[in-house]
């Protein structure tokens, strides 16, 4: 298993999760069979990837838990990451 960061959260239709991180790395959200399979390093279905403009946001497909998770796509280092949940605006 890769190390990372993690954070499980509930979505609502009108929500996403806002990443802002300090360095480029990988930002992904999983439900939870694909994050399994992340934990054990197979193969997975995700939203996002690697990511080096923030903040970036993570829309998931479907309300319900995900989770998120945070890498540094093989890189040696730490990183300092913001997770965080926002909704979604629509146009006036």
């Amino acid at each position: 298993m890769q190390e990372h960061l993690h954070k499980r959260l509930a979505l609502g239709e009108d929500e996403f999760v806002r990443i802002d991180s300090d360095t480029p790395c990988n930002a992904l959200l999983l439900d939870d069979d694909n994050y399994a399979s992340y934990r054990k390093g197979e193969d997975c279905e995700y939203v996002g990837g690697f990511v080096r403009d923030f903040p970036t946001p993570l829309f998931p497909p479907s309300a319900g838990e995900w989770n998120v998770v945070i890498d540094l796509a093989g890189s040696d280092g730490t990183i300092k990451c913001n997770i965080t949940k926002a909704a979604r605006t629509s146009p006036s």
